[in-house]
């Protein structure tokens, strides 16, 4: 039979090449193939190749050859898989030469071959044969979406091979693309590509965060949205701990009813609540656990027992101040030279608060090592170039003030007169200072904050950025007023603050009583407030700076406003024996001789350090008698934003060198970095990564 094909075929050859109607010869290739296909049998595939032969044959008019190639091609899915692999197979060889006349019958053939192999389990040569079709360089134009969903089916394909490596380079082909199309499902189809390709590649916590928002997908079918978030949950729980991305995807799926009908959602709760896990509660997670995330890490650990080896250390890390090496391998179950390793490279890699001393087999922590105390706010603010503002309140450029009742109507009226340029900005002078400390160190939960605000939107502003920076906010609530806010008037470099303390003032001296909160303050090794708490209260002041003093522990103040001098002397006074650091600005007079006389004022025990900054001035430090000026870089007047927060971003700069143990050089060096930082943007923002280096 397939010599007469053959026969048939060199005929239809012949009129081709010699100006035959493209479209009788194209219908007697047409008839020919409906018959082979039809007889079947032994004959079948010879008959087909011959056809194959005869079609791609040079004499054959180009145009035919294309339209008769296509419909060959459209007929394999009517063949059995065996003969249409071998058929696809013979006739990409016979074409191979002559790619670029077909690459559009070249791509179709690849495509059905690769789903033949992929019914067959075979990922990899399916993938493979995908990889042939020449998306990019050949001469066909292929659509976004055509090369888009190739893309991600090579990527599905080589992770169904285990081959993450290059899954990942074509889910980084089709990121190209993704954003270009237009159909949702190819979308979707990319996001849960890409997180399959993110867990396999055991960058967990990346996985989850794109496993959980497909759970979130409508058009994704209920049950597949719950395997996603199922993922979500294992990948969270897998991902390295200390991370600040860590923390937020704890939090997110702890607060999400649906994971509390999850299995392992007791894993992470007890993530989530910083408890200690057990071996013995590992068992029914494990058997969640896909192949690739059962693979042993460097140490001879599975990825399971390493993160949960890792969340313990940061749970003991939140329970003591320190822990022999021993100890901790007894709490961490494992040997304690392994346990002082991995505590060592979580320090190192900046997951993880404290030091490890080699001498006396001791890890350190540091996690809440500085406790803050202050009136958190929600800063307000606009541009008041035209003075208006300034003028109708009776304000004055670089004040601070507290809001008296004929200023309650500015935030309103800032609001409604500049609704198109206000911002808002989570603020207050303490807050700002640590949520600077936060970001030069670039690790979580390095100070704890203590405050009062109301359970209202601007209340779930300032404690959403504040944790999202790293801060360990722990607020007292109130109902009695509404969360605080300060009026920020900019005039040039110029501001003007005003602040209306609503909650912020009804802070009561026995939330220091509850016991988890007098745990953190027994935890602290550093105290700080501004000195605008004096108004609210100061015998909560006076307290942190006596067990200070009592427990060998640092002390730190702004004296922050003229006012709090004259008006808040006398509680002042009271707290200034006690007060190892103190801090002010150009705003006192007499500057060298009053810092130097502040040093000097009695103290309980010890030495005071004062550090008086002086906007383009030297700083001021004295200490021990002696008076040290630092001078300060200009910077270009085209070049300054908004001068306001500068003052409190420059003690968070000082206070997280001083408490990583750096010189007072260092300490004033990172204080005038971070100002400079700050005054470069609107508010106290913090958008980019420090630069600071150390030099002790």
């Amino acid at each position: 039979m397939a010599g007469n094909i053959r026969q048939h075929l060199a005929q239809l050859a012949s009129l081709s090449h010699s100006g035959g109607s493209h479209k009788d010869v194209t219908e007697k290739y047409k008839t020919i193939l409906q018959g082979v296909i039809k007889a079947g049998g032994e004959e079948l595939v010879p008959s087909l190749q011959a056809f194959v032969e005869a079609l791609v044959n040079e004499n054959v008019s180009l145009v035919i050859s294309r339209q008769i190639l296509s419909d060959f091609t459209s007929q394999l899915e009517h063949l059995t898989d065996p003969v249409a692999k071998s058929i696809a197979h013979f006739t990409l060889d016979k074409i191979h030469t002559r790619v670029i006349s077909f690459e559009e019958q070249v791509a179709a053939i690849r495509q059905h071959l690769a789903n033949i192999y992929e019914r067959e389990q075979n990922w990899r040569e399916a993938a493979s044969v995908l990889v042939g079709i020449p998306l990019e360089t050949g001469q066909k134009q292929y659509s976004t979406d055509y090369k888009l969903e190739t893309y991600l089916k090579i990527a599905r394909l080589y992770l169904e091979d285990d081959d993450a490596v290059q899954a990942e380079a074509y889910i980084n082909r089709a990121s190209l693309l993704q954003a270009e199309t237009k159909n949702e499902e190819l979308q979707i189809h990319y996001k849960a590509c890409y997180a399959r390709v993110l867990d396999f590649r055991r960058k967990f916590i990346e996985a989850a965060q794109r496993y959980n928002e497909l759970s979130y997908k409508t058009i994704v079918a209920e049950g597949e949205r719950l395997t996603a978030l199922k993922n979500a949950l294992i990948c969270t729980i897998l991902a390295s701990a200390g991370k600040y991305i860590m923390s937020r995807m704890l939090a997110t799926l702890f607060k999400d009813e649906r994971c509390q009908q999850l299995p392992a959602f007791n894993i992470l709760e007890k993530m989530y609540l910083d408890r200690i896990i057990r071996s013995s509660d590992l068992h029914e997670f494990e058997g969640l656990l896909l192949p690739h995330q059962k693979a042993l890490t460097a140490d001879g650990s599975t990825i399971v027992d390493r993160a949960v080896i890792e969340h313990n250390l940061l749970s003991a890390s939140k329970l003591y101040n320190n822990i022999s090496f021993s100890e901790l391998g007894a709490l961490l179950e494992i040997p304690p030279a392994k346990a002082e390793k991995i505590a060592s490279q979580m320090i190192t890699e900046g997951r993880m608060n404290g030091y490890v001393d080699q001498i006396d087999s001791t890890v350190h922590f540091e996690e809440g090592i500085l406790l803050a105390f202050g009136n958190p706010l929600l800063d307000i603010s606009v541009n008041d170039e035209s003075c208006h503002l300034l003028s109708k309140y009776d304000l004055k450029r670089n004040n601070a003030i507290l809001a008296e009742d004929k200023h309650l109507p500015l935030y309103d009226e800032m609001v409604i007169q500049y609704s198109d340029k206000v911002q808002y900005i989570p603020g207050g002078a303490t807050l700002n200072t640590v949520r600077v400390i936060q970001w030069i160190l670039q690790q979580p939960k390095v100070t704890t904050y203590f405050g009062c605000i109301s359970d209202d939107k601007n209340g779930a502003i300032l404690k959403k950025h504040a944790e999202e920076e790293g801060v360990n906010v722990q607020f007292q609530f109130t109902h009695e007023q509404p969360t605080g806010t300060c009026a920020v008037l900019c005039v040039g470099n110029d501001r003007s603050l005003v602040a209306n303390l609503g909650a912020a003032n009804c802070f009561k001296e026995e939330f220091l009583d509850q016991p988890s909160n007098w745990k953190l303050v027994e935890k602290a090794q550093f105290y700080y407030s501004a000195g605008f708490p004096l108004t609210v209260s100061p015998k909560s002041m006076l307290r942190l700076a006596h067990h200070a003093y009592a427990c060998g522990k640092t002390y730190c103040l702004n004296l922050s406003a003229p006012f709090l001098c004259s008006v808040f002397k006398d509680p002042m006074m009271e707290l200034l024996p006690y007060v190892d650091f103190l801090f002010g600005n150009e705003l006192i007079t007499d500057r060298k001789e009053i810092t130097l006389k502040m040093a000097a004022w009695p103290k309980k025990a010890g030495t005071r350090t004062v550090v008086i900054t002086q906007g383009e001035g030297p700083v001021l430090v004295a200490r021990g008698g002696e008076l040290t000026e630092y001078p300060v870089s200009r910077v270009p007047e085209n070049e300054i934003v908004d001068t306001n927060g500068a003052g409190d971003a420059f003690v968070g700069g000082f206070l997280a060198q001083l408490i990583r143990g750096k010189s007072i050089d260092d300490c004033v060096r990172c204080g005038m970095y971070c100002g400079d930082y700050i005054i470069r943007q609107s508010g106290c923002t913090l958008p980019t990564k420090p630069t600071f280096q150390s030099e002790s």
